[in-house]
């Protein structure tokens, strides 16, 4: 016999669920949605014409703000020894680098100067040294008289005549008006005298000369000639003479010279 559930009654028109209260549903239909700020008409915007004020609420008056709470710092990392190793690396690659640099610049400074300078050198011929030929002595008595009296023009000596000549051997004479203090005769004596065999010895054109005799002279009170001072040297003599190895008063005092005379 099957059973029934509860509540169930039996009759010919009277269905399970009739006669039971269920629980009421909820109104799903829902009216038309209303704006959220009242619909008031806007007032007329004629002149002249006093429209109520609507009722204003107070001001809103915002709370002081605080400022934004920083974030909580994050607990800095504590570098280790691998850190500074590193670091002290890079540092002397960097430094290693611009010395690099440094050396290569001034490197290829010195090559281009090199480079130049070889260029220049190599470009640029260098004179060679000439030998200058030895001239030839004279022979020609007139040739060497001439050379003779150019030489003593170049040596500015002092005196109011001077003359030069060559026969047989080379004369030079310096002629004063009166005679001078013994003290500048001596020194004129010694000075010119050095100068003048000095000057014709080591005259290339001049060697074959065979002796000077260079005077100085004056005129005593009946126009005769008065010898002050007198120096000869033979050409044998003068070739053995290093005349760099004297001056005016050593030749004289050494006595180099073959015949000599002051008065």
């Amino acid at each position: 016999m099957d059973q029934q559930p509860p509540n169930w009654q039996q009759g010919p028109t009277q269905e399970p669920w009739q006669g039971q209260s269920f629980p009421q549903q909820p109104n799903t239909s829902y009216p038309p949605q209303q704006p959220m700020y009242p619909q008031q008409p806007f007032p007329s915007l004629q002149p002249n014409q006093q429209q109520p004020l609507p009722m204003q609420s107070p001001p809103f008056q915002p709370y002081p703000q605080q400022p934004p709470m920083p974030p909580p710092g994050q607990p800095k990392k504590k570098r280790g020894p691998l850190f500074w190793v590193l670091l002290v690396i890079g540092a002397l690659l960097v430094c290693g680098a611009c010395s690099g640099i440094g050396s290569a610049i001034s490197h290829s400074s010195t090559a281009a100067t090199t480079s130049t300078d070889t260029t220049q050198a190599t470009d640029t011929p260098v004179p060679t040294d000439t030998p200058i030929p030895t001239p030839s002595a004279l022979t020609d008595k007139g040739a060497i008289k001439t050379q003779l009296q150019s030489d003593i023009s170049n040596l500015a000596l002092v005196g109011d005549i001077i003359q030069s000549d060559y026969a047989d051997h080379a004369v030079v004479l310096v002629a004063l008006k009166q005679q001078p203090d013994h003290g500048y005769l001596v020194a004129m004596v010694q000075s010119e005298c050095y100068s003048v065999q000095k000057t014709i010895w080591q005259d290339p054109l001049l060697q074959n000369v065979n002796w000077l005799d260079f005077s100085i002279f004056t005129q005593d009170s009946q126009g005769l000639p008065v010898v002050l001072g007198e120096c000869i040297l033979h050409a044998q003599k003068a070739g053995s003479i290093n005349w760099d190895n004297y001056d005016a008063t050593s030749a004289w005092q050494q006595k180099i010279y073959e015949d000599m005379l002051l008065v």
